[in-house]
């Protein structure tokens, strides 16, 4: 389902987080799952499905490192799909990605 995704800055720790998909099943809700890798705590940010793929803007602390998921949720059965994307650790004004979408495909 998911091909890629991408993520830029925008400043002031704002983010924006785009996954791609290559089919829109209508019966499913897009989330994306931040978890803090430091605290433990987990943000869920929902988004529309629109050409290809899915949109978030997110916020994400300096000096931390979080892990980000695709959450592909069924509308009727409530089941639940996770797709970890990728690890980014967040410095001052800079963030290193690592991509677990390619590593978890191979």
């Amino acid at each position: 389902y998911i091909t890629d995704y991408s993520v830029t800055s925008n400043g002031n720790h704002q983010y924006e987080f785009r996954y791609f998909m290559t089919e829109n099943p209508d019966d499913c809700e897009y989330y994306l799952t931040v978890e803090n890798n430091n605290t433990g705590n987990i943000e869920r940010y929902y988004s529309n499905y629109e050409s290809g793929r899915c949109l978030f803007k997110i916020t994400l602390k300096e000096y931390n490192d979080y892990t980000l998921s695709a959450l592909i949720v069924d509308k009727e059965t409530k089941d639940e799909r996770s797709v970890p994307l990728v690890m980014i650790s967040v410095g001052n004004n800079s963030f290193t990605e690592s991509d677990m979408l390619k590593k978890n495909s191979n």
